[in-house]
């Protein structure tokens, strides 16, 4: 099984025009990109906030990895600020494998961006991801984050960027593309008792996108329309015909009758068994490592890996690492 480091940005202090950081908006880019790597076989490590960039390549270069794939949205010269858009693709010169994953990357973007002309690869010697790393890299700039036009894009298509990473990761490794949800099962209407921490799929009778409200209720506000045939996480069980769900960085409510449980979505579940107390879940499996959630008692979680004593696991919108001990498989 071929293994990547995957580095999204660590930039917090770069603001994004429309809100938030850098480095919040490529690790949410990272979030969706897990289930993808996880569906295709395709092994990773991940760098997470808080880390320094020091820290981060010391860890790719600790280990074997195939690709280093840094995620990274671009700025424009403070003289032109907010003027340019587009993506490239970063890769170190005399890296044949670097050239490659840059080239099959742009390729994969260029059908997911408003205009594939302004798509496309760079090399670089200056990059320190590129420069310092042991594995073939790349660096992706995905839009720019100072033009309102590219931010907005980004914000709105995190799910579809991340699938086209996929994409693009599988035909570098000579995988088939599975997407994270092959087709829609049962209604989760009719399965109600349905474990949080997984995908589930929007399946409207006529091909209609879904309602994400702010509130259980058609009266509440609505603050996205979701796609047909889209999966997304789901956060909590269903209540009166409701579900709470995750949705490109937006928490909300979905009509239950309109959602069905992913076939395609083949990840084990457990249930967290602490006597009572919270589970620390931890950006590394080490004790040492920095706890980004505590996971309360008889929570149900998402398996993806195990590695010795710990299991690297998905919980509502956050994927880290527990001890297997407190784990019921």
């Amino acid at each position: 099984m071929p293994t990547i480091f995957l580095s999204p940005s660590l930039q917090t202090w770069n603001p994004v025009i429309t809100g938030g950081s850098e480095g919040q908006w490529m690790n949410r880019l990272a979030d969706f990109l897990e289930p993808y790597l996880t569906e295709n076989h395709i092994g990773f490590t991940r760098s997470r906030l808080p880390n320094t960039l020091a820290n981060a390549i010391a860890a790719s270069n600790a280990g074997t990895y195939d690709l280093h794939l840094a995620l990274h949205s671009n700025a424009s010269p403070e003289e032109k600020a907010g003027q340019a858009r587009g993506i490239q693709g970063y890769y170190y010169p005399t890296s044949t494998k670097g050239r490659r994953a840059a080239e099959v990357l742009t390729d994969a973007l260029k059908a997911v961006y408003p205009d594939p002309d302004l798509v496309y690869t760079v090399p670089s010697t200056t990059i320190a991801e590129l420069r310092r790393t042991k594995a073939p890299a790349v660096l992706m700039e995905i839009g720019y984050h100072d033009n309102r036009d590219d931010a907005a894009w980004l914000m709105s298509n995190l799910q579809t960027v991340a699938e086209a990473l996929a994409k693009g990761l599988t035909q570098y490794f000579s995988l088939p593309f599975t997407p994270v949800c092959t087709r829609p099962g049962t209604r989760l209407s009719d399965a109600p008792n349905t474990a949080p921490g997984g995908y589930v799929v929007v399946c409207t009778r006529d091909g209609s996108p879904l309602n994400l409200r702010a509130e259980p209720s058609l009266a509440a506000t609505r603050l996205a329309q979701i796609p047909a045939d889209q999966p997304i996480l789901l956060n909590e069980r269903v209540q009166n015909g409701w579900a709470k769900v995750w949705y490109n960085a937006l928490t909300g409510y979905a009509a239950a009758e309109y959602l069905c449980v992913c076939q395609g979505d083949s990840t084990t579940l457990a249930r967290v068994n602490t006597d009572g107390s919270n589970l620390n879940l931890r950006s590394a499996p080490s004790l040492s490592a920095s706890i980004i959630g505590r996971i309360p008692d008889n929570a149900t979680v998402t398996v993806l890996e195990q590695a010795g004593a710990w299991v690297r696991v998905r919980w509502q919108n956050m994927t880290g690492y527990v001890m297997g001990e407190f784990l019921v498989m």
